[in-house]
Protein backbone atom coordinates (compact mmCIF):
# COMPACT_ATOMS: atom_id res chain seq x y z
CA UNK A 1 0.00 0.00 0.00
CA UNK A 2 0.91 3.61 -0.74
CA UNK A 3 2.48 5.84 2.50
CA UNK A 4 -1.07 7.51 2.53
CA UNK A 5 -2.74 4.61 4.37
CA UNK A 6 -1.14 5.24 8.17
CA UNK A 7 -1.79 8.99 7.66
CA UNK A 8 -5.65 8.81 6.47
CA UNK A 9 -6.50 5.99 9.58
CA UNK A 10 -5.04 8.44 11.65
CA UNK A 11 -6.98 11.26 10.35
CA UNK A 12 -10.20 9.90 10.18
CA UNK A 13 -10.40 8.51 13.65
CA UNK A 14 -9.35 12.18 14.66
CA UNK A 15 -12.03 13.51 12.52
CA UNK A 16 -14.56 10.81 13.98
CA UNK A 17 -13.70 11.50 17.47
CA UNK A 18 -14.73 15.14 16.65
CA UNK A 19 -17.71 14.26 14.98
CA UNK A 20 -18.83 12.13 18.44
CA UNK A 21 -18.11 14.82 20.63
CA UNK A 22 -20.32 17.05 18.16
CA UNK A 23 -23.03 14.73 18.20
CA UNK A 24 -23.30 14.39 22.30
CA UNK A 25 -23.54 18.07 22.58
CA UNK A 26 -26.51 18.13 20.17
CA UNK A 27 -28.09 15.25 22.43
CA UNK A 28 -27.15 17.24 25.66
CA UNK A 29 -28.99 20.12 23.67
CA UNK A 30 -32.01 18.58 22.97
CA UNK A 31 -32.07 16.73 26.69
CA UNK A 32 -31.87 20.70 27.65
CA UNK A 33 -34.26 21.83 25.38
CA UNK A 34 -32.21 24.06 23.81
CA UNK A 35 -32.94 22.33 20.78
CA UNK A 36 -36.28 21.20 19.87
CA UNK A 37 -36.91 17.96 17.21
CA UNK A 38 -40.08 18.28 14.73
CA UNK A 39 -42.53 16.20 15.71
CA UNK A 40 -42.18 12.70 15.11
CA UNK A 41 -38.53 13.32 14.75
CA UNK A 42 -36.19 11.34 17.32
CA UNK A 43 -32.12 11.29 17.88
CA UNK A 44 -30.46 8.07 18.45
CA UNK A 45 -26.62 8.35 18.88
CA UNK A 46 -25.80 4.92 17.64
CA UNK A 47 -27.79 5.49 14.95
CA UNK A 48 -26.16 9.29 14.20
CA UNK A 49 -22.64 8.08 14.28
CA UNK A 50 -23.40 5.07 11.91
CA UNK A 51 -24.72 7.46 9.28
CA UNK A 52 -21.14 9.48 9.91
CA UNK A 53 -19.47 6.96 10.06
CA UNK A 54 -20.33 5.55 6.23
CA UNK A 55 -20.16 9.26 5.34
CA UNK A 56 -16.93 9.08 6.63
CA UNK A 57 -16.18 5.82 4.63
CA UNK A 58 -17.37 7.02 1.32
CA UNK A 59 -15.69 10.01 1.76
CA UNK A 60 -12.33 8.19 2.07
CA UNK A 61 -13.24 5.43 -0.26
CA UNK A 62 -13.49 2.61 2.27
CA UNK A 63 -17.61 1.89 1.72
CA UNK A 64 -18.89 -0.28 3.86
CA UNK A 65 -19.68 -3.56 1.64
CA UNK A 66 -22.55 -4.81 4.60
CA UNK A 67 -23.57 -8.26 3.81
CA UNK A 68 -21.07 -8.35 0.67
CA UNK A 69 -17.73 -7.73 2.62
CA UNK A 70 -17.17 -11.36 1.97
CA UNK A 71 -17.41 -10.97 -1.47
CA UNK A 72 -14.27 -7.95 -1.09
CA UNK A 73 -11.53 -10.42 -2.17
CA UNK A 74 -13.15 -11.13 -5.44
CA UNK A 75 -14.49 -8.16 -6.47
CA UNK A 76 -11.03 -7.30 -6.06
CA UNK A 77 -10.05 -9.44 -8.35
CA UNK A 78 -12.28 -8.32 -11.01
CA UNK A 79 -11.66 -4.30 -10.06
CA UNK A 80 -9.26 -2.26 -8.94
CA UNK A 81 -9.55 -0.97 -5.35
CA UNK A 82 -13.23 -1.87 -5.42
CA UNK A 83 -14.36 -0.83 -1.89
CA UNK A 84 -12.91 3.25 -3.15
CA UNK A 85 -15.15 2.75 -6.05
CA UNK A 86 -18.36 2.07 -4.51
CA UNK A 87 -17.60 5.12 -1.93
CA UNK A 88 -17.33 7.25 -4.62
CA UNK A 89 -20.30 6.14 -6.37
CA UNK A 90 -22.06 6.13 -2.84
CA UNK A 91 -20.48 9.25 -2.15
CA UNK A 92 -24.35 11.22 -3.57
CA UNK A 93 -26.34 8.98 -1.19
CA UNK A 94 -24.90 11.28 1.72
CA UNK A 95 -24.95 14.63 -0.26
CA UNK A 96 -28.70 13.98 -0.31
CA UNK A 97 -28.77 12.84 3.37
CA UNK A 98 -30.23 9.25 2.37
CA UNK A 99 -29.53 7.22 5.59
CA UNK A 100 -30.34 3.01 5.36
CA UNK A 101 -31.29 1.39 8.98
CA UNK A 102 -32.99 -2.61 8.93
CA UNK A 103 -33.25 -1.67 4.88
CA UNK A 104 -35.41 1.14 5.85
CA UNK A 105 -34.21 4.69 3.81
CA UNK A 106 -34.39 7.57 5.49
CA UNK A 107 -33.04 10.98 6.43
CA UNK A 108 -30.68 12.90 7.85
CA UNK A 109 -29.84 16.57 7.59
CA UNK A 110 -26.80 16.54 9.90
CA UNK A 111 -25.38 14.03 7.46
CA UNK A 112 -26.34 15.76 4.28
CA UNK A 113 -24.61 18.89 5.55
CA UNK A 114 -21.14 17.63 6.68
CA UNK A 115 -20.96 15.72 3.49
CA UNK A 116 -21.46 18.81 1.85
CA UNK A 117 -18.80 20.78 3.98
CA UNK A 118 -16.32 18.00 3.41
CA UNK A 119 -16.72 17.91 0.19
CA UNK A 120 -17.02 21.45 -0.19
CA UNK A 121 -13.74 22.24 2.07
CA UNK A 122 -11.82 19.23 0.38
CA UNK A 123 -12.61 20.55 -3.18
CA UNK A 124 -11.62 24.06 -2.42
CA UNK A 125 -8.90 23.43 -0.85
CA UNK A 126 -7.11 20.92 -3.33
CA UNK A 127 -8.26 23.73 -6.23
CA UNK A 128 -7.08 26.61 -4.29
CA UNK A 129 -3.58 24.73 -4.01
CA UNK A 130 -3.43 23.64 -8.14
CA UNK A 131 -4.75 27.56 -9.11
CA UNK A 132 -2.12 29.27 -6.78
CA UNK A 133 0.86 26.58 -8.00
CA UNK A 134 -0.39 27.99 -11.74
CA UNK A 135 -0.30 31.64 -10.98
CA UNK A 136 3.00 31.20 -9.29
CA UNK A 137 4.42 29.70 -12.36
CA UNK A 138 5.36 26.33 -10.69
CA UNK A 139 3.19 24.29 -13.21
CA UNK A 140 0.80 24.46 -15.74
CA UNK A 141 -3.07 23.32 -14.49
CA UNK A 142 -5.59 22.17 -16.67
CA UNK A 143 -9.11 23.78 -16.31
CA UNK A 144 -11.31 22.34 -19.12
CA UNK A 145 -13.28 19.24 -17.62
CA UNK A 146 -13.22 17.36 -20.40
CA UNK A 147 -9.66 16.78 -20.25
CA UNK A 148 -8.54 13.62 -18.64
CA UNK A 149 -5.98 15.79 -16.77
CA UNK A 150 -8.71 17.85 -15.41
CA UNK A 151 -7.12 19.98 -12.23
CA UNK A 152 -3.89 18.09 -12.59
CA UNK A 153 -0.69 19.94 -12.09
CA UNK A 154 1.54 19.59 -14.75
CA UNK A 155 5.14 20.21 -15.31
CA UNK A 156 6.45 19.28 -18.81
CA UNK A 157 5.29 15.96 -19.75
CA UNK A 158 4.59 15.12 -15.75
CA UNK A 159 1.24 15.35 -14.61
CA UNK A 160 0.20 14.65 -10.92
CA UNK A 161 -3.60 13.84 -9.94
CA UNK A 162 -4.15 14.71 -6.04
CA UNK A 163 -7.98 14.00 -6.50
CA UNK A 164 -7.35 10.32 -5.51
CA UNK A 165 -9.87 9.30 -7.74
CA UNK A 166 -12.70 11.53 -8.04
CA UNK A 167 -12.01 13.99 -10.77
CA UNK A 168 -12.58 10.52 -13.24
CA UNK A 169 -15.93 11.09 -12.46
CA UNK A 170 -16.33 15.04 -13.09
CA UNK A 171 -14.53 14.26 -16.47
CA UNK A 172 -16.89 11.55 -17.48
CA UNK A 173 -19.89 13.15 -16.75
CA UNK A 174 -19.01 16.38 -18.86
CA UNK A 175 -17.47 14.76 -21.18
CA UNK A 176 -21.14 12.66 -21.22
CA UNK A 177 -23.05 16.01 -21.28
CA UNK A 178 -21.10 18.17 -23.79
CA UNK A 179 -20.87 15.14 -26.27
CA UNK A 180 -17.04 16.11 -26.60
CA UNK A 181 -13.54 15.65 -25.07
CA UNK A 182 -10.41 17.14 -24.87
CA UNK A 183 -7.07 15.38 -25.90
CA UNK A 184 -4.72 15.52 -22.53
CA UNK A 185 -1.98 15.15 -24.96
CA UNK A 186 -2.30 17.62 -27.66
CA UNK A 187 -5.58 20.00 -26.38
CA UNK A 188 -7.46 18.96 -29.52
CA UNK A 189 -11.40 18.88 -28.99
CA UNK A 190 -12.93 15.42 -30.25
CA UNK A 191 -16.53 14.32 -30.58
CA UNK A 192 -17.56 11.39 -27.58
CA UNK A 193 -19.91 8.43 -27.94
CA UNK A 194 -21.32 8.19 -24.74
CA UNK A 195 -21.30 3.94 -24.89
CA UNK A 196 -17.73 3.84 -25.58
CA UNK A 197 -16.36 6.38 -23.35
CA UNK A 198 -18.67 4.52 -20.19
CA UNK A 199 -16.95 1.46 -21.37
CA UNK A 200 -13.65 3.21 -21.22
CA UNK A 201 -14.39 4.07 -18.03
CA UNK A 202 -15.08 0.74 -16.46
CA UNK A 203 -12.19 -1.02 -18.85
CA UNK A 204 -10.53 1.42 -16.81
CA UNK A 205 -11.39 0.17 -13.13
CA UNK A 206 -10.43 -3.47 -14.10
CA UNK A 207 -8.32 -4.71 -11.69
CA UNK A 208 -4.16 -5.53 -12.75
CA UNK A 209 -4.70 -8.80 -13.98
CA UNK A 210 -8.15 -8.28 -15.49
CA UNK A 211 -6.31 -5.95 -17.38
CA UNK A 212 -3.99 -8.09 -18.63
CA UNK A 213 -6.04 -10.66 -19.55
CA UNK A 214 -7.78 -8.09 -21.16
CA UNK A 215 -4.24 -6.64 -23.22
CA UNK A 216 -3.95 -10.37 -24.10
CA UNK A 217 -7.22 -10.33 -25.87
CA UNK A 218 -7.18 -6.69 -27.88
CA UNK A 219 -3.54 -6.87 -28.20
CA UNK A 220 -3.83 -3.24 -27.16
CA UNK A 221 -3.50 -0.89 -23.92
CA UNK A 222 -5.98 1.19 -22.50
CA UNK A 223 -5.08 3.99 -24.72
CA UNK A 224 -5.61 1.70 -27.59
CA UNK A 225 -1.99 1.24 -28.64
CA UNK A 226 -0.48 -1.79 -29.78
CA UNK A 227 1.28 -3.59 -27.44
CA UNK A 228 4.72 -5.51 -28.00
CA UNK A 229 4.50 -8.48 -25.94
CA UNK A 230 8.52 -9.03 -26.18
CA UNK A 231 9.23 -5.67 -24.55
CA UNK A 232 10.96 -6.74 -21.25
CA UNK A 233 10.14 -3.10 -19.99
CA UNK A 234 6.36 -4.22 -20.34
CA UNK A 235 6.64 -6.84 -18.26
CA UNK A 236 8.69 -5.27 -15.39
CA UNK A 237 5.92 -2.50 -15.59
CA UNK A 238 3.92 -5.39 -14.50
CA UNK A 239 5.13 -6.48 -11.51
CA UNK A 240 6.62 -2.92 -10.31
CA UNK A 241 4.54 -1.04 -7.48
CA UNK A 242 3.26 1.93 -9.34
CA UNK A 243 4.55 4.60 -7.19
CA UNK A 244 8.15 3.35 -7.80
CA UNK A 245 7.60 2.66 -11.84
CA UNK A 246 5.66 6.84 -11.49
CA UNK A 247 9.05 7.69 -10.66
CA UNK A 248 11.07 5.65 -13.42
CA UNK A 249 8.88 7.09 -16.20
CA UNK A 250 9.60 10.74 -14.83
CA UNK A 251 13.10 9.79 -14.80
CA UNK A 252 13.03 8.25 -18.04
CA UNK A 253 11.70 10.60 -19.70
CA UNK A 254 12.62 14.00 -17.91
CA UNK A 255 15.65 13.02 -16.01
CA UNK A 256 16.83 12.67 -12.47
CA UNK A 257 15.49 16.22 -11.31
CA UNK A 258 11.73 15.50 -12.57
CA UNK A 259 12.06 11.63 -10.48
CA UNK A 260 13.12 13.25 -7.36
CA UNK A 261 10.20 16.36 -8.20
CA UNK A 262 7.64 13.19 -8.41
CA UNK A 263 9.08 10.59 -5.60
CA UNK A 264 7.36 12.38 -2.83
CA UNK A 265 3.92 12.34 -4.95
CA UNK A 266 3.88 9.03 -6.04
CA UNK A 267 5.09 7.24 -2.59
CA UNK A 268 1.98 9.27 -0.64
CA UNK A 269 -0.68 8.33 -3.09
CA UNK A 270 -0.54 11.47 -5.95
CA UNK A 271 -1.47 9.63 -9.26
CA UNK A 272 2.13 10.71 -11.08
CA UNK A 273 1.98 9.98 -15.14
CA UNK A 274 4.86 11.58 -17.16
CA UNK A 275 4.12 10.83 -20.88
CA UNK A 276 4.34 12.27 -24.32
CA UNK A 277 2.97 12.02 -28.23
CA UNK A 278 5.11 9.97 -30.53
CA UNK A 279 5.78 13.21 -32.23
CA UNK A 280 9.32 12.87 -30.16
CA UNK A 281 9.81 9.53 -31.49
CA UNK A 282 9.41 10.74 -35.35
CA UNK A 283 11.27 13.58 -35.26
CA UNK A 284 14.27 11.07 -34.06
CA UNK A 285 13.21 9.35 -37.60
CA UNK A 286 13.52 12.43 -39.87
CA UNK A 287 16.59 11.37 -42.44
CA UNK A 288 16.68 7.89 -41.59
CA UNK A 289 14.96 4.89 -43.71
CA UNK A 290 11.20 4.96 -44.07
CA UNK A 291 11.17 1.49 -43.92
CA UNK A 292 13.82 -0.28 -41.59
CA UNK A 293 12.92 -3.84 -42.78
CA UNK A 294 14.13 -3.17 -46.48
CA UNK A 295 18.14 -2.18 -45.02
CA UNK A 296 18.73 -5.75 -45.04
CA UNK A 297 17.84 -5.51 -48.68
CA UNK A 298 20.36 -2.70 -49.23
CA UNK A 299 17.45 -0.34 -50.16
CA UNK A 300 17.94 2.87 -47.53
CA UNK A 301 15.01 4.74 -49.70
CA UNK A 302 12.64 7.00 -49.32
CA UNK A 303 13.78 7.99 -45.74
CA UNK A 304 11.67 9.82 -43.53
CA UNK A 305 11.00 13.39 -44.08
CA UNK A 306 9.58 16.27 -43.00
CA UNK A 307 6.53 15.52 -45.21
CA UNK A 308 6.33 12.62 -42.90
CA UNK A 309 6.54 13.80 -40.18
CA UNK A 310 4.15 16.69 -41.12
CA UNK A 311 1.48 13.99 -42.48
CA UNK A 312 1.86 11.97 -38.93
CA UNK A 313 1.77 14.98 -36.56
CA UNK A 314 -0.45 17.81 -37.76
CA UNK A 315 -3.73 16.57 -37.74
CA UNK A 316 -3.53 15.77 -33.91
CA UNK A 317 -3.18 19.23 -32.89
CA UNK A 318 -6.50 20.28 -35.54
CA UNK A 319 -7.83 23.27 -34.08
CA UNK A 320 -5.53 23.97 -31.40
CA UNK A 321 -3.62 27.33 -30.42
CA UNK A 322 -0.39 27.11 -31.17
CA UNK A 323 0.04 30.20 -28.02
CA UNK A 324 -0.92 27.10 -25.51
CA UNK A 325 1.72 24.41 -26.91
CA UNK A 326 4.35 25.73 -24.38
CA UNK A 327 7.82 24.10 -23.06
CA UNK A 328 6.22 24.12 -19.88
CA UNK A 329 3.94 21.76 -21.01
CA UNK A 330 6.11 19.80 -22.27
CA UNK A 331 5.75 20.15 -26.21
CA UNK A 332 9.08 20.84 -28.22
CA UNK A 333 10.03 24.25 -30.40
CA UNK A 334 8.95 22.01 -33.69
CA UNK A 335 5.94 21.16 -32.49
CA UNK A 336 4.69 25.03 -32.48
Amino acid sequence: ERGFSAGTNKIVWGVWKQKLKWSRRYAEKIASGKITLKEGEGFDLIKEMTDEQAMLGNMIQRANLRRFSGLAPAMNAFFFAARSKIGRFLLPKDLLGITIHQKKVGFNPRVMKEAWKDLLLVTALISGIMLLGDWLGLWETEEDPRNAEFMSARIGNTRIDPWAGYRQFAVLYARLVTKTGISSLTGSEYDVNSEKAVQTFVKNSFSPMVSILLEFWTGRNFLGAVIDFTDKEYWVEKVTAMSLWDIYEAFKMEGWIRAAQVTVPAIYGEGVQTYTGDWVENWNKLGISKYPENLAEGLPEPAYDAKDFWSDTAGQFRGVDPATLTEAKGFPPYIR
